[in-house]
């Protein structure tokens, strides 16, 4: 079976605002999400876990689809960026010293 892919190039910031969001549209859309096999809710077979969904098949290429076109527009398609993949968890210090931990 042959994969397609397909590039995205978005130079354009995109705000919330820019889109009338419902909540009706919203659930409309984790719907068909979910019919189409992109996303399930986490433990959905216990009973869920109300907000949380993990990523189907489907999902996961979408995702990665979409990170990989965003590294290569921000990082290989530029020249004063470096890519950088660092920790989540940070000493407390570095919070503090950054003016991080007032906000």
């Amino acid at each position: 079976m042959a994969h397609t892919t397909y590039a995205v190039y978005c130079r354009v910031l995109i705000r919330r605002s820019d889109f009338d969001v419902t909540a009706n549209s919203m659930d409309e859309l984790v719907a068909l999400c979910k019919r189409r096999g992109f996303i399930f809710q986490s433990s959905e077979i216990y009973g869920g876990l109300q907000g949380l969904y993990d990523y189907g098949p489907l999902g996961v290429e979408l995702k990665n689809n979409l990170k990989q076109a965003w590294w290569r527009a921000m990082v290989y398609d530029r020249d004063d960026v470096e890519g950088l993949d660092a920790a989540v968890l940070t000493h407390p210090q570095v919070l503090k010293y950054s003016g991080h931990e007032d906000t």
